[in-house]
């Protein structure tokens, strides 16, 4: 929060439950699976996602969290058919490939707490 208040820029941070601020919105985004971590890779590949909706939303904070979740959503059901790490990454690419628009908006798991002071 506080590096977002001090470059007044949206901050991602990806962990169990990825962490979006713009220091003074915080949003919790609780899609993904734990077998992203086993793949190397995964964060630029969340990076690039989040480019890619920040350049078509005027709104950095929500473009980030919904970049999130749904790369999330997609390792969730990337997961949920790989054997492996080996599968994973390319059941990854085509999860993200299949996405819809209505899928990320059914599927999001995003919700807003309070900063901190």
């Amino acid at each position: 929060v506080e590096l977002a208040r001090l470059k007044g820029c949206a901050v991602v941070a990806s962990g169990a439950e990825d962490v979006v601020t713009d220091g003074d919105r915080v949003l919790l985004v609780g899609n993904g699976h734990s077998a992203m971590a086993s793949v190397v890779g995964t964060g630029c590949m969340m990076s690039t996602m989040i480019g890619c909706f920040a350049a078509v939303s005027g709104q950095a904070v929500e473009a980030a969290a919904a970049a999130a979740a749904a790369f999330g959503i997609a390792g969730e059901w990337a997961a949920a058919e790989a054997s492996g790490p080996g599968t994973l990454y390319p059941a990854l690419i085509d999860a993200v490939h299949r996405m819809s628009a209505a899928d990320l908006a059914a599927e999001a798991n995003v919700r807003q707490i309070a900063p901190p002071q």
